[in-house]
């Protein structure tokens, strides 16, 4: 979440950039 890598750090910090 931190580094927003994660299912949920990806659709709020850079949904273009998260794997998922």
């Amino acid at each position: 979440m931190l580094s927003g890598i994660t299912t949920s750090g990806t659709r709020i910090r850079r949904p273009a950039l998260g794997p998922k």
